[in-house]
């Protein structure tokens, strides 16, 4: 929820986004190789998992608006049909009556 939230108020998310990206440059990803507080290693792995992740969170969003846009458009086509078939009937309504007026 929070992820659709930074989504559409783009303030809130570039500072979620610089938050993001400053704690990645000072502090990497940590995998823990020992004992409760010893240093840690940073790996390929972790670094793959990260991207993975972040790339994950990225399509998940994407669905979503997909979703979201693909039923607005068939919300919105039922109007758009029904406009153009009225239109086209009574186009071909007038060509009728003028054939059979003469």
């Amino acid at each position: 929820m929070l992820l659709l939230f930074t989504f559409w108020q783009p303030a809130y998310s570039s500072l979620v986004l610089q938050i993001f990206v400053g704690k990645l440059l000072f502090f990497p990803p940590c995998t823990p190789t020992g004992p409760h507080g010893s240093l840690c290693a940073v790996d390929g792995w972790s670094i793959a998992g990260l991207a993975a992740t972040v790339l994950g969170v990225a399509a998940a969003i994407l669905t979503i608006l997909g979703a979201f846009a693909v039923a607005y458009w068939w919300a919105e086509l039922d109007k758009r049909v029904s406009s153009q078939v009225k239109y086209l009937y009574e186009e071909q309504k007038a060509a009728i009556n003028r054939l059979y007026s003469d």
